[in-house]
């Protein structure tokens, strides 16, 4: 748990500028983890990045996010079985190729927040019970295979009040068995 306020947020930053820091690991965590006005910046991965491959990784957590803030990491966000709530937050793919946030076999509430960058910019995988409302999804590629929304074989999704920006393949992907 991280717990900044909005005079005073949490910085997490490389002490080399050169060189990233590694990550936020996080595994069958019992309780909340809490992460309220943090910045994450100069993120890679964690000790073994093919299981820890973003700058916050969860598996078979519960996370809530407000206020987080992930800038200049290799990949901001992955969450694999659990639950994560985003509020607020903004998350900078520009150096990633590959699913900027993406949420595997999890509930999610995503809400308020702005993603931005490469690849697809939220990805929902077998996801049952999720809200998206309300963010901003800016494509920064031109890729075609680049989404804003990206659900795949998810059920019960409501998706309301979101803005899709130069999304060269689909704003919103409705794909397998979703």
């Amino acid at each position: 748990t991280v717990l900044g306020d909005a005079e005073n947020p949490v910085r997490f930053t490389p002490s080399d500028t050169k060189k990233g820091w590694g990550a936020i690991c996080i595994e069958d965590v019992s309780d909340t983890c809490y992460f309220n006005h943090l910045v994450i910046n100069g993120a890679t991965y964690g000790p073994d990045p093919n299981a820890f491959n973003a700058a916050i990784t969860s598996h078979g957590s519960h996370l809530v996010l407000d206020h987080v803030s992930l800038e200049d990491v290799i990949l901001p966000f992955y969450v694999r079985y659990g639950s994560a709530k985003i509020r607020n937050c903004y998350f900078d793919g520009s150096h990633a190729s590959i699913d900027n946030v993406d949420i595997k076999f999890a509930s999610a509430l995503v809400e308020h927040s702005t993603f931005y960058g490469l690849g697809e910019l939220l990805t929902m995988d077998v996801v049952d019970n999720c809200v998206i409302r309300d963010n901003k999804f800016v494509c920064l590629g031109s890729s075609i295979n680049m989404d804003g929304i990206d659900l795949d074989a998810s059920k019960n999704v409501l998706i309301q009040g979101n803005v899709i920006l130069n999304a060269p393949d689909k704003g919103i992907s409705i794909g397998e068995s979703s």
